[in-house]
């Protein structure tokens, strides 16, 4: 399936020194805010995807907004951890727009698993992008071997069985 980058305006990148803060939602993810003018103008030449470093560190991530206005970007705690990074934490942020915001990667485990099982991979591909990337951190995000393998082959069977929890409530 081809995806096409949306067309607009690129910006360049931004440097900026942030700090990272906690969600007040309770959930235990932590976000780093994007200064508005920053923000508008990706959101304005449609782009979500960005790529950049935070301290040094490179980073993917996909430019968030509140629904009473304001940017963020959100990490969870294990990507945190990997960037050396905590809730207070003043970064130096260089951020860009993704030149390939389509490009997705997918765990090895789960490439193989889709390429055994057709109709899982038939329904894979009919999933958005979104929903792909989603899935496919759900697989690489297990540190052991054994457990990435398990993950693929159980998201398999939800593919195929449409048994996904965003299945729920629908019909097939």
């Amino acid at each position: 399936m081809k995806r096409t980058a949306p067309k607009g305006p690129k910006t360049k990148s931004v440097s900026f020194v942030g700090e990272i803060v906690r969600l007040d939602t309770g959930l235990r993810h932590h976000v780093l805010p994007v200064p508005d003018a920053v923000g508008s103008a990706w959101r304005k030449a449609k782009i979500r995807r960005l790529v950049g470093t935070l301290n040094g560190q490179p980073v993917k991530r996909a430019l968030q907004s509140h629904a009473d206005g304001g940017f963020f970007l959100l990490f969870g705690q294990v990507l945190l951890r990997d960037l050396g990074l905590k809730r207070g934490s003043r970064v130096q942020v260089v951020l860009g727009p993704d030149p390939e915001p389509e490009a997705l990667e997918i765990p090895e485990e789960f490439a193989l698993v889709l390429a055994q099982d057709e109709a899982a991979r038939t329904r894979w591909e009919s999933l958005t992008l979104g929903m792909q990337r989603s899935l496919a951190y759900y697989v690489s995000s297990a540190k052991q071997e054994p457990t990435r393998i398990k993950r693929a082959l159980d998201l398999a069977l939800k593919l195929r069985t449409r048994t996904l929890h965003s299945d729920r409530g629908k019909s097939a």
